[in-house]
Order: C-alpha cells, then structure tokens, then sequence
C-alpha cells in the first residue's frame, strides 16, 4: 500500500495520468461530440456492426497505445543515450515545440507555422477514406478503430505531445491510451440526447489548451535554467 501511495506522489505517473484523462474528457464533450460523433453514430446504426461497436473504440484505444509507445520510446532514447547538453538542448525544442502548438491552438499562428496543422499529414487519408466498408462488415471495426486513431485532433496531437516529454514507453503508451478511454463517456450519452453541445465550447476547449500548453513550454523552460534539466510533467 505504501509503494502505491509513494507512486502516485511522483509527479510523472500523476500527471501523465490525469493530464490526458482532463484532456479526453474535455475534448470528448466539446470536439468529439461533433467531430467523431458522426462517425460513431454511423457505426453503431449498421445491423450486427453497431452491436459489435465497442471493437471499433478498443482498435481506437489500442492505437493510441501504439501511438504512445513510439513516441515514449523516442523520447526515452534521447534521455538515456545522449549528453546533458544534447538532452537540455532538446527540451529546448520540446518546450518551443510546446509553444508554438499552444500558440497555434490560440489563433496566433499562421497556417504555416501552426504544429497543430503540420501533425495532420500523419493521418492516411486516402487510407480511411470511406467508412461505408466498415459498416458493411463487423470484422473491420477493430483495424478501423486503430485507423481512426491517427485522425487529425488537436486533443490527439496534445497528448502526443506530452507522451514524448514523458521519455517512458509505458507511461507515454498508458497516457495515450487513458486518452481514449477518457473520450467513451461522450459517446455512451450521445444516443440518449442527454447532451447537446453547445456553440462555441470546441473553441473555448481549444483556447484552454493552447493555454495549458503555453504554461507547460514555461515550466520546462524555468526547469532547464534553475536545475540544467527540463521540469518533469
């Protein structure tokens, strides 16, 4: 019991937990609602399809993990196999990196320049492109649903983000993958109309995190200048 307590007091598992479940959540009732909304909806109307539509969001959340893993593994190697200068050098980056995607997530940057919009070319368009196939047959929701995963999200390319300042395969894989957990509640109460959503929260929500990621960029910088390393999440 004691080491379970002593584990959650580290910043890292805490917040590498908490952030993406905050994220998912609030991108879930904001964004998603309207965004990948339509696509459940579509999926779960679709005869033997729409009852096996929990496939679809485990390929989702697997793929996340995927995600994740990949990313955590990057960041790990350049903590573990470089020099201190090499290592503050790209928490540096990461921190600008962090800035500009908040930036970005503001309406503060050109297209040109907006990370948010640059991540976007990750996800296989021509690949995805129709859903009418898995509609038609249940054995493709759960690759489908590891697909969707890369679909172009300001929440998704976030948590990406923080995955890889985490420098671990497991915790990066884990945050990625609560992220999608954290996004199921929205499309448990859509069905109901229990919730609308209101105009102007997916801008709010995107405004709110731009923020957030304004304020990471400036605690990794005082980090790096007060103790030569970048502040942990």
């Amino acid at each position: 019991m004691q080491s379970i307590l002593h584990s959650l007091q580290d910043p890292a598992i805490f917040g590498g937990a908490l952030f993406p479940v905050v994220v998912g959540l609030g991108s879930s009732f904001t964004h998603c609602a309207g965004m990948c909304g339509p696509i459940h909806f579509f999926l779960a109307t679709q005869g033997g399809a729409g009852r096996m539509i929990w496939l679809y969001h485990a390929g989702r959340i697997i793929g996340y993990s995927l995600i994740g893993a990949i990313l955590g593994a990057i960041g790990h190697v350049f903590t573990v196999f470089s020099t201190v200068g090499f290592r503050v050098s790209t928490g540096i980056l990461l921190a600008i990196l962090y800035s500009l995607f908040g930036m970005g997530l503001l309406g503060w940057l050109p297209k040109t320049l907006d990370p948010e919009k640059k991540l976007s070319f990750l996800f296989p368009a021509k690949t995805f492109g129709s859903l009418a196939g898995l509609g038609k047959n249940k054995l493709l929701l759960f690759p489908g649903g590891m697909l969707a995963s890369f679909l172009p999200c300001p929440s998704t390319h976030a948590v990406m983000l923080w995955s890889l300042g985490l420098d671990h395969i497991w915790k990066a894989a884990g945050s990625m993958a609560m992220l999608g957990i954290a996004t199921l509640p929205v499309f448990a109460v859509l069905p109901s109309g229990l919730f609308n959503r209101t105009p102007g929260t997916g801008r709010l929500y995107r405004r709110l995190l731009g923020m957030v990621f304004l304020g990471l960029s400036a605690w990794r910088i005082y980090g790096i200048a007060t103790r030569g390393t970048a502040s942990c999440h």
